[in-house]
């Protein structure tokens, strides 16, 4: 059982050092004798999937390398792995690691000042489907993974996650809280101040409604197709004592995954795509009026709430030169909007108001229903949170803790990654669906420290330990063992991935267009400023400054607001996180 591997790397003491070592340490540490084999240094972000894949591929690699000699005098090859955090700051010319897999990181800048060595031969390295890695890597990906010779590759794609909600499934079945088909004389009406919906009602008959992709019998159907449907949602779970969406309190600064899904699901895949390409590709942004101010009407942008209105939109092609416009997008102030009303009307659990840790709020979602030391944790529907919380919650023994008050697998529980509403407030009839769209904002990439350049032990070593890990099959292990996938072409028995959450994701993200921080052209704009564009946790495009204090995220400025100690809003904060176009100047290429 997955749960049982995963869980027993706690023994190394990893989550209590960040920079500890587990099976021969890093950095120049551990026990393995480095005057009798060769020895490939990893450094692995400390969070997300963690490292328990690496630790099983770099035992088959060392096993059919066994009788190798990358040095005199020394035979086989071991892999020694590092875990730790801002891992892409350090100082690579100075450390120890070999090799990286890193969240997040600007590798361009490194590529420019040589700290990232020429790995194009992995590029080249063909594997038993006959085609060389550079073919399978999805074509979108590629550029991104070289400096300015576009012959040379610096960069792999190490695995994605997702911003967006996971949502119970089995709360969703017990409350009956599914949107019906609207023909269906099953269906049971329910009224209240966001609308008017057919739902299937708790112990109904009805068929489920089609969904976003507006398809009937897919895995969406029964959920919501819009905002304002969402916003529905969350009322009726909250009438049978469910709370609608929950966050950890402690780190609330987690709503950008609500907030950054809701933006791409809405915009759609072609215009989420042209933040990073600026191609031309027409994207819906709020009016501008001749003193370059947000236009607004007097309408309510959702039926019941009377405090947020509905923006003049346009469509807008989106270039280098006009880039500015790219936080101007209506999708982006429709995310931040339904957060701010979330939040104010008592939609959110009671978790997301508490000092609660992220892990705790997981393993509350987990147990909603449940009785544990005589009270009964109340049932939530939907928890903001990337796609890699699962196995974290694994690795902080939530899944025992499961195990032990129901006496289930937790490999049966019912959670799914959820498919977002498409649109503001217009509901999806068959026939009329979209594509489900996903960001990816884990940003994982792989590379090799230029420091061993010269040293032909190390790097004959690491070209091949890199040529193994993406060779397909070890590529499909990868998924297997994480739950997450890479940008290259393979595909996965998802009966094999351990759970229904996981084995769900992997089927979304294959029937999904995804959004990925890699997928640009070779626009100098997006190049020479990864740092500022990329959508990410810690993005400044969610970060307002008011009153000279930055706020870590929409939610903090919303509920310092609630205090009356500062004024912000939606649109506040919208508007103080836009690009404005003096400033955009900075970030085209010089002449």
């Amino acid at each position: 059982m997955k749960m049982k591997r995963l869980a027993s790397l706690l023994l190394c003491g990893l989550m209590a050092v960040p920079m500890a070592a587990c099976g021969g340490g890093g950095g120049g540490g551990g026990d393995f004798d480095r005057n009798k084999t060769t020895v490939i240094e990893c450094a692995v972000h400390n969070g997300g999937i963690r490292w328990a894949w690496l630790e099983e591929a770099g035992a088959r690699f060392s096993k059919l390398k066994e009788n190798e000699h990358y040095a005199d005098g020394k035979t086989g090859v071991q892999i020694s792995i590092t875990p730790g955090n801002g891992l892409a700051n350090k100082a690579m010319n100075t450390d120890g690691y070999n090799i990286y897999f890193v969240e997040r990181t600007d590798t361009y800048s490194f590529i420019a000042s040589d700290l990232l060595m020429d790995i194009t031969e992995v590029f080249d390295s063909v594997d038993s489907t006959g085609k060389p890695l550079k073919e399978r890597i999805d074509p979108t990906v590629l550029p991104s993974l070289r400096g300015n010779d576009p012959n040379k590759y610096y960069v792999l794609p190490w695995m994605e996650h997702y911003s967006g909600m996971s949502y119970d499934v089995e709360t969703f079945d017990f409350c009956g809280s599914w949107f019906a088909d609207p023909a269906d004389a099953n269906a049971k009406d329910f009224t209240c101040q966001y609308g008017t919906a057919k739902m299937v009602g708790k112990n109904g008959t009805a068929r489920k409604a089609c969904g976003p992709d507006g398809e009937y019998g897919t895995d969406d159907d029964g959920l919501p197709t819009s905002l304002q449907e969402l916003l529905i949602l969350c009322q009726y779970q909250k009438t049978l004592g469910v709370e609608p969406i929950t966050i950890s309190g402690k780190y609330i600064g987690y709503s950008f995954y609500l907030l950054a899904s809701l933006w791409a699901s809405i915009a759609g895949y072609d215009q989420m795509q042209a933040i990073y390409s600026f191609d031309g590709t027409e994207v819906e942004c709020i009016k501008l009026d001749q003193n370059g101010e947000l236009m607004f009407t007097d309408e309510n942008l959702f039926q019941g709430i009377n405090y947020i209105k509905k923006p003049v939109t346009e469509m807008v092609p989106l270039t280098m030169e006009n880039g500015y416009r790219s936080n101007d997008m209506a999708a982006k102030y429709y995310a931040a909007a339904f957060l701010e009303v979330i939040d104010k009307e008592g939609l959110m659990s009671k978790d997301s108001n508490e000092d609660i840790n992220h892990t705790d709020t997981e393993k509350n979602f987990l147990l909603g229903g449940q009785s544990v030391g005589g009270q009964t944790i109340k049932r939530k529907g939907m928890l903001i949170d990337g796609s890699y919380w699962w196995v974290e919650s694994e690795l902080s023994n939530n899944f025992s803790t499961y195990e032990k008050v129901t006496k289930k697998s937790i490999e049966d529980r019912q959670i799914k990654f959820m498919r977002l509403p498409t649109s503001l407030n217009t509901t999806t009839t068959e026939g009329n669906g979209e594509k489900n769209t996903m960001i990816d904002t884990g940003m994982g990439v792989c590379y090799v420290n230029n420091n061993i350049k010269g040293n032909d032990e190390l790097t004959r070593a690491c070209m091949d330990f890199l040529k193994f890990l993406y060779t397909t099959e070890e590529s499909i292990k990868f998924t297997e063992a994480s739950g997450s996938v890479r940008a290259i072409d393979y595909t996965v028995d998802s009966s094999k991935l351990g759970s229904i959450f996981y084995s769900d994701l992997v089927e979304l993200r294959q029937n999904s267009n995804v959004v990925l921080f890699t997928a640009v052209n070779d626009n100098p704009v997006f190049k020479y400023n990864r740092g500022s564009l990329k959508i990410e946790l810690n993005t400044e495009r969610f970060r307002p400054t008011i009153n000279n204090f930055q706020y870590n995220n929409f939610l903090q400025a919303y509920r310092e607001a609630k205090k009356g100690t500062i004024n912000a809003n939606a649109k506040i904060c919208f508007d103080l996180t836009r690009f404005k176009q003096a400033e955009w100047a900075a970030f085209l290429p010089k002449n």
